[in-house]
């Protein structure tokens, strides 16, 4: 008990020291502290924010420095506590505001999108875009394909034609083998949705050839690998049974056989000064055949006993040499028409 007595009184004895060395603080003193800490909270926005109290005109107090010495008018029991108490309050008000300014810095100046307010008072928050995040809203690339497959468009003795679309902008790579063996390779670059060319020259005749092309990306697409032959030696086309099927006073039947699938047309001439007088094509969407009949004066009437000299054309389907110049043969003949 005796020395919980004696320490409350040196504690007594301590705050009674520190209100001697302490006067109250003074209207000035208050005015300065609450101004400075006005302006370190504006500026607490800048980057590196630094909060100085320059107090030129406030009485330095020494604060929690014991005067040990007691003046007549303290006794052991009573200290004078009020101005003390003040001087606590004020130190750990100080300290809280230091504190609760670093706390608003550091939670202001880390970076982080704050919601703008609707501007019309609805109270609904607006988030701030991060222009860093990229948009979704365009649309995803087209995925590289072939949107047509590769086939074969001209095939002569000595040279291939290819053709292909792919479904994006692409480079390719175009592959000829014979065989297991690469003879051929070719690259270049094809558009979206439009047909590309690829060509082969410098072929052997009647040889089989496979190729496929290859679309390059981030993930390579290959077509199928497809084969064809080359045309062989040319065969001749040749005209053969040509006659005069049936005739009346203002039409001819022509009949004529060929070698070859072909295609066969007319050309009727005067027989008197060989001018012309009408021509029938074969229609350019008619199938090939090696039977042919066709028929005159349906559109334009012969001449009643009238001579004429008819020259039947036949050119081959699809049979080229290679110099690409076009099968084909003609033969000659008259005819006459009924009397009426």
């Amino acid at each position: 008990m005796y020395e919980d007595e004696r320490t409350d009184n040196e504690f007594a004895e301590m705050l009674s020291g520190i209100e001697e060395s302490m006067p109250g603080p003074s209207k000035e003193f208050s005015d300065n502290l609450l101004q400075d800490l006005r302006q370190s909270l504006e500026t607490s926005a800048s980057p590196e924010p630094e909060l100085i109290i320059e107090q030129p005109d406030a009485t330095v107090i020494p604060l929690f420095e014991p005067n040990l010495v007691k003046t007549e008018d303290q006794s052991e029991g009573n200290p004078r506590s009020g101005n003390s108490l003040w001087l606590i309050a004020a130190a750990v008000s100080l300290i809280a505001l230091l504190t609760g300014g670093a706390y608003f810095l550091s939670t202001t100046t880390d970076g982080t999108p704050v919601a703008a307010e609707d501007p019309e008072g609805a109270g609904v928050s607006v988030p701030v875009t991060d222009p860093s995040v990229p948009s979704t809203s365009q649309a995803p690339p087209q995925e590289l394909d072939f949107a047509s497959n590769v086939g074969f468009t001209e095939v002569t003795t000595s040279s291939l034609e290819l053709t292909f679309t792919p479904t994006a902008d692409t480079q390719y790579n175009a592959t000829l083998r014979s065989g297991d063996e690469v003879v051929a390779t070719t690259s270049g670059s094809a558009s979206a949705g439009a047909p590309a060319t690829v060509r082969f020259g410098g072929l052997d005749r009647s040889a089989v050839y496979s190729a496929e092309v290859t679309l390059l990306g981030q993930s390579n697409v290959v077509s199928p690998r497809i084969e064809v032959r080359t045309a062989g030696e040319i065969t001749p086309i040749e005209i053969s049974g040509l006659e005069l099927a049936g005739a009346t006073s203002t039409t001819a039947t022509v009949r004529l056989n060929t070698n070859l699938c072909a295609k066969a047309s007319l050309v009727i001439l005067s027989a008197v000064d060989q001018s012309e007088v009408q021509r029938i094509a074969s229609d350019a969407d008619a199938e090939c055949s090696t039977d042919h009949q066709i028929e005159i004066g349906a559109s334009v009437p012969l001449e009643p006993s009238t001579t004429y000299l008819v020259i039947a054309e036949a050119v081959a389907d699809g049979d080229r040499g290679a110099t690409d110049q076009i099968n084909l043969t003609s033969e000659s003949f008259t005819i006459e028409t009924e009397s009426q």
